[in-house]
């Protein structure tokens, strides 16, 4: 894991899915970040909850054609 992702998930609390981003605090079901408030759709901060939670499972295959 990178730094940054193991700081991210030493700050989630995986009971509640939940944690704080810098100045942003995050669930599965929201966040405070700009993106979502102006989307209402899943941010990177949900999806990050989501994957440290195993809530989602991300598979890491990338078929490229050409």
């Amino acid at each position: 894991r990178s730094s940054a992702a193991s700081d991210v998930y030493k700050r989630q609390d995986k009971k509640l899915a939940a944690g704080r981003f810098g100045k942003y605090r995050a669930s599965l079901k929201q966040c405070t970040c700009p993106e979502f408030e102006s989307s209402k759709l899943p941010c990177t901060h949900m999806y990050l909850i989501a994957f440290y939670s195993k809530a989602i499972k991300i598979n890491r295959f990338l078929h490229y054609l050409k």
